[in-house]
């Protein structure tokens, strides 16, 4: 097909022909900007580090680009770019005593005082209680293990671990 084209047309036989269906209402420089805005940082005042995609709707019809939410994901979408899935805990903003409180707790595992005992102390809670109503089935030739998917629960258990660091 591609050289048949080229032989009727030259290089203009080529370039792409037109498609069916609506063309794109958002051009080029409309998806880099929606793209420019939901990958930069957010304002340092702004206690919520990532941007949602109602955000990101808002600050593009600000901006004089009108656009829909489910557009906006679409998009992003397509870009490889998902707003959802970052959510990391060194980008809260919401503390302004982080810092310091890390440098605290960071300064008593590098210099701790003379005759002090330093526990690293950490929990777990909501674990599951439970067990499973029936037992497995040993495997057999030609049989796989079976296991009964029903458990009995017993509530819920917290779980509270220290840990001596210097030692």
């Amino acid at each position: 097909m591609w050289r048949r084209r080229f032989l009727e047309h030259r290089l203009d036989g080529l370039k792409d022909q037109a498609r069916s269906g609506r063309p794109r209402r958002l051009g080029h420089d409309e998806r880099l900007q929606m793209a420019a805005i939901a990958t930069s940082e957010r304002d340092p005042s702004d206690p919520i580090a990532t941007w949602n995609y109602i955000e990101v709707t808002e600050a593009l019809n600000a901006a004089g680009i009108e656009v829909s939410v489910s557009q906006v994901w679409r998009i992003l979408t397509a870009m490889d770019i998902d707003l959802s899935k970052v959510r990391g805990w060194l980008n809260r903003r919401d503390d302004p005593t982080f810092w310091e409180r890390i440098r605290d707790v960071c300064g008593l595992d590098l210099n701790p005082p003379e005759q002090a005992l330093v526990l690293s102390v950490d929990e777990k809670t909501s674990i599951q209680a439970k067990h499973r109503k029936h037992p497995d089935q040993v495997p057999v030739t030609g049989r796989r293990r079976r296991r009964e998917f029903e458990d009995i629960r017993h509530g819920t258990a917290s779980l509270f671990a220290a840990l001596d660091v210097l030692r």
